[in-house]
């Protein structure tokens, strides 16, 4: 090799390093985004295994969302609201629905821990949601934008109503126009539904009521019963303290089960400290400054 040709490598990788600086957000997002996409594609050729969540979500016929659940314990349980929502890509075929899914995934994975989603992507509770295709990070990315934009918050109630608890918060700091935003944009959905498919609220109403408590199966096996006054008071000191971080941790104490991929509820921590980090840990509300610049 000659030194000329020595010379002209650093040149020829400018280009790349010039996009790399110039579009940090889309590489630190879109990276993850990719690799989330390929673990997707190893699943559907039977390399690794996965997909069982994101395939409930799929398979979840809109117009009877409760038929699974009425004849075993591993169906579709969220609200018929959810799974109205779920519809256009309930249309889609299974293969790219579970790659645009885990892409959705990589994405805002991405967003909540920025250049080290890809090594967040390392810990097992992370993959082992990644592979499931649960929505624990979309639910992480709700919490980390929710208390500035308290209008994303139905997609938290009408997916994993427990989680309601955190909007403690806006009732101890007396947010009232924050709280009122939250559940009425929830209710308005809700009516919407109801509109729709009245039956389906009342079926679902009807198969919780008779759901038993299968919090033992989690990492924290405790009856929801004893976990919800618990994260309670946590979202209660974190309000009284303005510490809003402990938030997520709140959120995965009160999971229907607290199970070990529900700690990618924790990945929303970063994003909230460093809102309190520039707003001189004062303010009460993480808003705009949460978002990608």
């Amino acid at each position: 090799m000659t030194a000329g040709s020595t010379s002209r490598r650093p040149v020829r990788l400018e280009p790349l390093r010039r996009f790399v600086a110039g579009h940090r957000r889309l590489v630190t997002i879109g990276l993850p985004t990719l690799v989330c996409a390929g673990l997707a594609v190893l699943e559907l050729a039977g390399i690794v295994p996965g997909g069982h969540d994101a395939y409930v979500y799929w398979q979840t016929e809109p117009a009877d969302p409760y038929r699974q659940w009425l004849i075993s314990t591993d169906g579709f349980k969220y609200t018929p609201a959810f799974a109205q929502a779920m519809f256009p890509l309930h249309e889609l075929p299974w293969p790219v629905f579970l790659v645009l899914w885990a892409a959705l995934l990589g994405a805002a994975l991405g967003w909540l821990f920025g250049a080290l989603g890809l090594v967040a992507l390392l810990l097992p509770p992370i993959l082992l949601e990644v592979l499931l295709g649960n929505i624990h990070l979309f639910l992480a990315v709700t919490l980390a934008v929710g208390l500035g934009w308290p209008a994303v918050w139905p997609f938290v109630l009408l997916s994993k109503p427990t989680l309601g608890v955190v909007l403690l918060w806006f009732v101890i700091r007396r947010e009232w126009r924050a709280l009122a935003v939250a559940l009425g944009a929830t209710a308005a959905i809700m009516a919407v539904s109801a509109l729709i498919a009245p039956d389906q609220w009342a079926t679902w109403l009807t198969l919780l009521s008779r759901h038993e408590d299968d919090s033992s199966l989690g990492l924290l096996p405790l009856p929801l019963v004893v976990r919800l006054p618990i994260a309670a008071l946590l979202v209660a000191w974190a309000a009284r303290s303005n510490r809003p971080w402990l938030l997520p941790a709140a959120a995965w104490i009160a999971l229907p089960i607290a199970h070990w991929t529900g700690l990618a509820l924790l990945l929303a921590v970063p994003r909230i400290r460093a809102w309190q980090l520039r707003s001189g840990g004062q303010g009460a509300r993480p808003g705009p400054a949460l978002l990608p610049a």
